[in-house]
């Protein structure tokens, strides 16, 4: 039985003393035991956070003393129940219910009465109560089923001889405030015996063996908590008070004995229990085997998990069990189910038969359904029926039997999720830490499981009610109401369990009708028993396993004590909480699970209403036709008999119809009370049912009974809000292959808003069932296996005239109503051949597709859109002509455009207009969406290939034509030009309007400056901005027009968008053109310029900025009012290449008597005339070209051939090729087949498409090579016109360095000084500005020396001098010496000008030399002298001078000490190669010495010749003094003794 359950541990206490009742107090207290694991080898560590303890005294001493009693447990004390007799031991081990745990409560106050009696009672009860539990043989073996250990408590009362003996002492000298045990005296000497009570019941009653637990425990008890009628009369003299600290520690030793001494018992039951178990499972093949004594022994194991508070073990238990049952029920023969095997539901037959049979009987009719509606009342409340005693017995049904197990699951989850019974109840403290959702996680698996349970009990529920019987259709009804009726209740209980505080739609079940509202969890009998706990309190022990644990504050506090493998042992709780689930979760499952249960209980109703003919919801809409059999050989009966029939049929269906309401459920019943009451009832669960799958974020479902709830609001006539619950449902159905309801759902909704007089609404609706018929039409052509049902049939939904009323409605709407084309219309295709018309501008398009509907639609204008690829803002619209009508079938049209263009364009979109409702298709893929949700629609990042289609537009080869050019002239210093040639070609045009837009960013166009160039054409209105008005125009005139434009920034490229509107006879055309013009100046020059004391010399350097070669055939540089230019020889034209510039030189002077420079005014101009060497061969290339095709029959084509051919040309033309195409003269002409003819010729018409191909080829052949000639002018020579300032310097100083030796220019000795004198001149004629000539200015020259440079300067090398007049020299002497031998410069002079800064002391103080930008130097206020520009013209730059040794004497020194280790190395006559080098060394000693004295006599005959030139006509030899520079008679020893080089002698 269910009452018989116990939610906690069972403690016996024998108590002969009455002293219970002293310790209760402070037992409860330190009540539930926590922080207890267990494990056992066949399982993984398990871990108790609470376990409750329940302390009931033995039969012997609730016999005697129960008046005086009282029981305490987990949560207090409470008075002692009556006296009851002992509990009979069952038979069955899972059916007995015994202690864990069985204690002694012990006085004893001095070691005499010990002796004396105390210590024969603790032997008498041990004898009686505990010892034969722990016998090991095989008899008392199986009794641990019922294993309890046994404690003796040792109770001390105050004033007594053991309250004076001391039990604790401190554990080391160094740690006084720690205490543990006193360790026993072991004295043996007489009258020296210090051992207390408690050591001897130790030494009488503990175990010898070391791993057994200890079982004896004392508590001391104050002197205020004990009555004065049980202190002893005489206390003793020196008594001892224990301290607060020694009587925790006493609690703490007595629970932890609790906890080890408890899992034992429990680890001992549970080994027998799985023996049994593994033993009565391998007989299971035997004979007589039977599982309800199988189900009962395991389900001890399960009770006992449940009682330690380990739950989910007990619950998967449970599952196993129920498994077990399905399994057995299988093996099993059909017919073994109910009878031999298993009980049947014969009592509920019966009592069905009598109520068949008691129609007229009301009270006996009443009776008998009573005994149903008890059935339906708690279901599943197990305290209804002695179950267990029916599955003992073998007798119960396989019903009830799952029933049972269902019911104990349930339990078992409602437990773990938050105690017993109902989630909404307070939870104990020790489990508010628990994870919240995995509450609600156990209470959706019960609603999981009791859908299944339900649905499947419920079948067997039938079967039992219904075998043996004959059915008929009165039986059938009430069988099924019953079956309904008690399903209904168990969902209604669940459901009522599950409610939780946590879903906020857990109390919208209140608002049904007070029928549906049920009792609690528990009935009254099952919430008394053995569950009479304080409010608040937890039911059941609360546990965390090694699975899913909470941290809680007590189990902190607490240590542990672990059982394990026979053996126990304490430990110290970790302090870090374990992570928990995620919130959110477990609310979603839950409302989920409960939403299936509401549905469920929706469609019990809905077929009990249909037994009535009442239908709601979808199955209104479509109801089956009832087949009715006819007679066809029968006669014809009378209208009488057919009354009389209907009368009887009447009579008996009202019979029927009040013995089925009778067994129906009171819930139920009220429900279907009226049609009515069963809608309220039926909207009810379905708005429940949607909010908890809205809550649990199941959309879909959400949507499905939004969909319910639609269909029933449009039976009640509530269009309004009909159509707002379809309006919310109808997109989950269009997402998913739900067709036939989709269709009838958009066909009522369109009703509701064509009741609501919702135009637009209605239309879009009704355009989706269109879109569904057309749809379901398609997916019947094709090839596959498809099903009879009428649930996807819909050819059943009547769209006649739908399309012609939309057609008509849309008439009325302020807006264009858009639809999709692709859902009623099919291959849809846009040629992509262009058409032109033979007279007349523009093109055509054929566009195809197929009309799915049955009615005609009349279009008003098909239109066509086409988006350029580069540019998705440039678009053409091409649109029909006139109105068409479209019939069933293909439909072929043509749309027509007046504008003229050329460039890749996308076929974007294409629309049907009738009236304002649109059917348009889209081409091209949606821009894709970025996750911050911007959507890309910029389309000019698109291209053909990974798009949609898209086709080529070119003009025909006679039509308008406007060309952008840059102008060919260009002066730097003012605003620059664009050429517009506008050619009219066969357009005699009465207006031609031009529009110039700007897309490139600062970029203005001038408009209003237009102007017309080398054209009589006289008519320009350029009063509009942006916009050029020609006025009339013939055909094949040639306009020019130049536009002005300015740039904020510097453009490489100029982006200009053109539109030309041109009136003709014919009509309105227009032109579209994007040009990109090159605004990068091809060439660049540079200027160098050297001054001179007459004249200025400039190198201009023309060099191309893009590698691409340059034609220079003219330079010419303008002079000025104040210079005058000459230019030097230069061949012209010349050619420019990447690498080699053009270099002219030119000489700048001076002009004499002109004023005060203007430096603007006397800038020089640069004229470059040059051509582009690929705009030339481009040029010839597309001459020769276009000159092929007009003598061709393709002349129409020649603006679609000649445009291609030269952009593919410059795509396959490089640099380099260009290069080598102006030195050979000829270029190379790409092949056909690198040039891509073959997908160019694939995009035209068929007629133009055949000989073209031919033709290319061989002009291909024909024309592989271009030659070139440069020696013709080209038309589109350019010229530049550039501003150069000639640069001014205010001095120009021209210094001279000259040797004063006349020797020098030949050669000078390396160490000899030589003299030289600087002179510096100066001019001022190159200054813009004169200075005043009493101005002083002062310079300072450097001498550049460096100190590892080849010079050694003396003398002033750096030195301030003053300006003197033009002409007049300043002379410096030097004096250098060449420090290296070979060819080197002279050092280098620099003039800077220099400031004399004043000092405060006046004009007479000192001067300092400082250069301007030197750090510290005065600025010009601060100086006497303006800060001026100078330039130094040194005409010794690049001067060499050659420095050689004096070679007059030569000495050669050879030691001993180096030749040795040579003429030692030297081989012998007997070795080889002796003679050889021997040889070698003769021959070099001769040599150096005919070699120097060649070499002295040389220098003696120069010397002489000297000399005769000096001496003159008389012949006398002028003599040299020794400060002369010529050579000085001196020996120089050249060899270095220390080096000790390897030469021999030197030259």
């Amino acid at each position: 039985m269910e009452s018989d359950l116990s939610s906690k541990v069972t403690v016996e206490y024998h108590d002969p003393s009455g002293i219970f009742p002293l310790i209760s107090r402070d037992l409860a207290s330190r009540l539930p035991l926590r922080n207890l694991n267990w494990k056992s080898p066949s399982r993984p560590l398990r871990s108790i956070g609470a376990l409750h303890v329940e302390f009931v005294p033995d039969a012997q001493t609730e016999a005697s003393e129960s008046d005086k009693l009282q029981r305490v447990d987990s949560y207090g004390s409470r008075p002692g129940a009556a006296t009851v007799a002992k509990e009979r031991r069952h038979q069955i081990p899972g059916l007995r219910q015994t202690p864990y745990l069985r204690i002694y409560l012990l006085r004893c106050d001095d070691k005499d009465t010990y002796k004396a009696s105390s210590r024969q009672m603790l032997r008498d009860w041990l004898r009686e109560t505990a010892l034969p539990a722990q016998s090991s043989s095989a008899v008392n073996r199986s009794e641990d089923h019922d294993a309890a250990e046994w404690l003796i408590l040792h109770v001390v009362i105050p004033d007594t001889i053991a309250a004076s003996e001391p039990r604790w002492t401190a554990a080391s000298k160094k740690e006084p405030d720690e205490l543990v045990e006193r360790p026993s005296s072991t004295t043996k000497w007489p009258g020296k015996n210090s051992r207390t009570v408690l050591d001897k019941i130790r030494a009488d009653f503990t175990a010898s063996s070391k791993s057994g637990p200890e079982r004896i425990a004392q508590i001391r008890l104050q002197k205020k908590d004990v009555p004065p009628q049980l202190l002893p009369q005489t206390p003793v003299t020196q008594p001892y008070t224990e301290s607060l600290q020694e009587q925790d520690n006493a609690w703490q030793d007595l629970i932890a004995k609790f906890k080890t001494l408890i899992l034992m018992s429990f680890d001992l039951r549970v080994l027998q229990y799985e023996d049994d178990i593994r033993e009565k499972g391998s007989q299971r093949a035997l004979p007589g085997w039977n599982f309800c004594t199988f189900f009962t022994l395991k389900e001890g194991l399960a009770r006992g998990f449940e009682s330690v508070g380990l739950v989910e073990d007990a619950l998967a238990i449970y599952d196993e069990l129920s498994v077990g049952l399905d399994s057995v029920l299988r093996e099993n023969e059909p017919g073994a189910t109910q009878g031999t095997f298993l009980g049947d539901l014969d009592t509920q037959r019966k009592a069905l038969l009598e109520t068949i049979d008691a129609q007229s009987d009301t009270s006996r009719l009443e009776q008998l359904t009573s005994q149903f509606q008890e059935l339906f009342s708690q279901p599943l409340d197990l305290t209804k029926k002695d179950y267990r005693g029916a599955i003992v017995s073998s007798t119960i049904s396989l019903f009830d039997f799952r029933l049972y197990i269902f019911a104990r699951q349930r339990t078992l989850l409602l437990r773990l999720g938050a105690g017993i019974g109902n989630l909404q109840q307070t939870k104990p403290s020790s489990a508010r830490a628990s994870p919240k959702d995995d509450n609600l996680t156990f209470a959706a698996e019960v609603c999981k499981r009791a859908a299944l349970f339900a649905a499947t009990n419920s079948r067997a529920l039938r079967s039992g009610l219904t075998d043996g019987s004959e059915i008929n259709s009165l039986v059938s009804s009430l069988v099924e109401n019953i079956a309904s009726s008690w399903t209904h209740a168990v969902l209604e209980q669940v459901l009522e369990e599950t409610a939780s505080k946590d879903l906020s739609l857990s109390g919208d079940k209140a608002q049904l009708t007070p029928q549906f509202q049920t009792l609690g969890v528990f009935s009254k009998k099952e919430a008394g028993g053995n569950f009479n706990f304080p409010q608040g309190a937890n039911t059941h022990p609360a546990r965390s396993s090694s699975l899913q644990r909470s941290a809680s504050s007590s189990s902190q506090l607490t240590p542990q004590t672990i059982y394990e493998n026979d053996r126990y042992a304490k430990s110290t709780p970790s302090a870090q909480p374990d992570t928990m689930s995620t919130i959110g979760s477990g609310i979603a499952v839950l409302a989920s699970g409960r939403a299936q249960l509401l549905l469920m209980q929706r469609r019990i109703i809905e077929a009990l209403a249909k037994q009535k003919g009442w239908q709601s919801g979808w199955a209104a809409i479509k109801e089956p036709q009832a087949m009715v059999d006819i007679d066809l050989d029968g006669e014809e009966e009378t209208g009488a008999d057919l009354e009389r029939e209907a009368l009887k049929a009447s009579t008996s269906t009202a019979k029927i119809e009040k013995i089925t309401n009778m067994v129906l459920s009171a819930p139920l019943s009220s429900a279907l009370a009226s049609l009515e009451e069963f809608r309220a009832v039926y909207e009810q669960l379905s708005k429940l049912a949607m909010s908890h799958f809205s809550t649990a974020n199941h959309t879909k479902s959400a949507d499905s009974v939004m969909s319910d709830l639609a269909i029933l609001k449009y039976q009640l006539g509530d269009v309004a809000q009909a159509a707002t619950y379809f309006q919310r449902s109808s997109a989950t159905f269009l997402k998913t292959s739900w067709s036939y309801v989709h269709g009838e759902m958009l066909r009522i909704y369109a009703k509701c808003l064509k009741d609501l007089h919702r135009r637009d609404e209605y239309m879009r609706v009704m355009l989706s069932l269109l879109g569904k018929v057309v749809a379901h039409r398609t997916a019947k052509s094709l090839p596959r296996i498809r099903g009879t049902s009428a649930w996807l049939d819909e050819e059943t939904v009547d769209v006649t005239s739908i399309l012609e009323e939309l057609v008509s409605f849309s008439g009325e709407l302020p807006y264009n109503f858009n639809a999709t084309m692709s859902e009623f219309f099919a291959n849809i295709n846009v040629s992509p051949e262009i058409m032109h018309y033979s007279g007349k501008d523009g093109f055509s398009l054929n566009v195809h597709f197929t009309h799915l509907l049955d009615e005609d639609l009349i279009l008003d204008r098909v239109k066509l859109r086409l988006v350029l690829v580069s540019d998705g803002s440039q678009e053409i619209l091409l649109q029909s002509d006139g109105p068409l009508t479209l019939k069933r079938g293909l439909a072929k049209l043509q749309v027509h455009s007046s504008v003229t263009t050329y460039g890749h364009y996308l076929i974007d979109k294409l629309t049907l207009e009738s009236k304002k409702l649109h059917f348009s298709h889209e081409f091209q893929p949606k821009p894709q969406t970025t996750p911050l949700g911007i959507t890309n629609a910029n389309m000019s990042g698109r291209r053909p290939s990974m798009s949609g289609p898209s086709l080529l537009v070119y003009p025909h080869g006679k039509s308008l034509e406007i060309r952008t050019t840059l102008a060919n002239e260009i002066h730097i210093d003012k605003i620059r030009s664009i050429e517009l040639t506008v050619v009219t070609g066969r357009n005699n045009t009465e207006s031609l309007d031009l529009r110039l837009k700007s897309a490139s960013a600062g970029l203005r166009l001038h408009t209003a400056d237009a102007a017309i160039i080398e054209s009589d054409h006289a008519h320009l209105d350029t009063s509009q901005a942006g916009t050029l008005r020609l006025g009339a125009a013939g055909s094949e005139v040639v306009l020019k027009i130049r536009v002005p434009y300015s740039t904020e920034r510097a453009l490489d490229e100029l982006i200009i968008k053109l539109e030309a509107n041109y009136q003709t006879s014919q009509g309105l055309f227009s032109y579209l053109r994007t040009s990109a013009v090159s605004a990068a100046l091809p060439l660049d020059v540079d200027v160098n310029d050297i001054f001179k004391s007459h004249a200025l010399f400039s190198r201009f350097s023309i060099r191309t900025t893009n590698a691409t070669p340059l034609q220079v055939t003219n330079v010419q540089v303008q002079e000025s009012e104040f210079y005058g230019v000459r230019a030097l020889p230069c061949p012209l034209p010349m050619t420019v290449f990447d690498k080699q510039p053009a270099n002219l030189t030119y000489k700048v002077t001076r002009k004499d008597g002109q004023g005060e420079l203007n430096k603007k005014e006397a800038a020089l101009s640069l004229t470059v005339e040059y051509i582009r060497s690929d705009e030339a061969i481009f040029e010839k290339l597309g001459e020769t070209f276009e000159q092929a095709v007009a003598s061709s029959p393709f002349a129409a084509l020649r603006r679609l051939l000649v445009p291609t051919l030269l952009n593919r040309t410059k795509s396959y033309a490089p640099a380099h090729q260009l290069e080598q195409a102006v030195l050979l003269n000829e270029f190379q002409v790409p092949s056909y087949g690198s040039m891509g003819w073959e997908r160019l010729v694939a995009s035209l018409t068929s007629d133009m498409r055949q000989g073209l191909e031919l033709w290319l080829q061989e002009w291909h052949s024909n024309n592989h090579k271009l030659p070139l000639d440069q020696t013709k002018p080209a038309a589109s020579s350019r010229k530049i016109t550039l501003s150069v300032e000639v640069p001014t310097v205010d001095v120009l100083h021209t210094v001279t360095l000259r040797l004063d030796d006349s020797r020098a220019a030949e050669a000078v000795i390396i160490g000899r000084p030589l003299a030289a004198t600087l002179t510096i001149k100066h001019t001022r004629r190159w200054a813009s500005v004169a200075v005043a000539s009493d101005t002083p200015l002062s310079f300072s020259y450097d001498v550049d020396a460096s100190a590892d440079g080849p010079w050694l300067v003396a003398g002033p090398k750096r030195s301030r001098f003053d300006l003197k007049p033009d002409d007049e020299e300043t002379k410096v002497s030097l004096v250098l010496v060449p420090l290296r031998l070979g060819m080197h410069l002279l050092p280098s002079i620099d003039i800077q000008s220099v400031a004399l800064a004043v000092d405060d002391s006046g004009s007479n103080g000192m001067s300092r030399l400082l250069s301007p930008g030197q750090n510290n130097a005065p600025v010009e206020e601060e100086t006497t002298q303006p800060l001026v520009s100078c330039e130094t013209d040194y005409h010794n730059s690049g001067e060499t001078v050659m420095v050689v040794r004096e070679t007059r004497t030569t000495t050669v020194t050879v030691r001993e000490r180096d030749l040795m280790p040579a003429l030692q190395r030297m081989p012998t006559a007997t070795e080889s190669g002796g003679a050889r080098t021997a040889l070698v060394l003769v021959i070099a000693a001769t040599v150096s010495f005919i070699g120097k004295a060649f070499w002295q006599k040389i220098q003696q005959g120069g010397e002489q010749q000297q000399q005769k030139k000096k001496t003159g006509k008389n012949g006398k030899r002028k003599r040299r003094s020794q400060g002369g520079s010529g050579f000085k008679e001196a020996r120089h020893e050249n060899y270095d003794p220390e080096v000790g080089n390897a030469s021999f002698f030197d030259d």
